[in-house]
């Protein structure tokens, strides 16, 4: 069985293994611990009907957990399966979202069968296509369709969580 190692041990590890280059191993360590992470998530998830069909049950959180011990060969904790759980639901409720918000909103800004950028007004792609919120949800925004706009990538990334008070 492989010793386990305390995050300062592998950062003296990482600093040990690295040290001839000018880089930072905290950056880099916090960056794969992250991606183990992702990885983590991604490979537990189960297919996206199963999880629809356990949300609908009563017992479905115990039937996720029973798929869990299966697909990893030992017992879960409580807490650390409903962690799962919660991060499962919000993708599968935010990708619902995300479908519905923008087929109600791209209606507005097609014109002649063309995307704009309710900012630039540039044309956009549908791959390039982004809903943004007005007044941001972090600062008390509604995900209600008064509230959002289809913005380019460029112009998102821009506006960030700030308000443009568009003049």
């Amino acid at each position: 069985m492989a010793k386990q190692l305390s995050e300062k041990q592998m950062l003296l590890k990482a600093k040990e293994i690295c040290g001839d280059i000018d880089f930072k191993y905290e950056i880099a360590l916090k960056e794969f611990i992250y991606e183990l992470e992702n990885y983590r998530i991604n490979y537990l998830k189960p297919k996206k009907d199963q999880l629809k069909e356990w949300l609908k049950q009563n017992n479905g959180i115990s039937n996720f957990i029973i798929y869990l011990e299966k697909k990893t060969g030992h017992p879960w904790l409580f807490n650390k399966a409903m962690k799962l759980w919660d991060i499962y639901k919000t993708q599968l409720y935010l990708k619902t979202r995300n479908i519905n918000r923008r087929s109600l909103i791209e209606k507005e800004n097609i014109i002649e069968g063309k995307i704009i950028c309710s900012h630039c007004q540039s044309i956009v792609g549908r791959r390039e296509v982004e809903i943004d919120h007005l007044l941001s949800v972090s600062s008390g925004g509604s995900s209600k369709e008064e509230n959002l706009q289809i913005l380019c990538k460029k112009c998102n990334r821009r506006k960030n969580s700030k308000i443009w008070i568009i003049i």
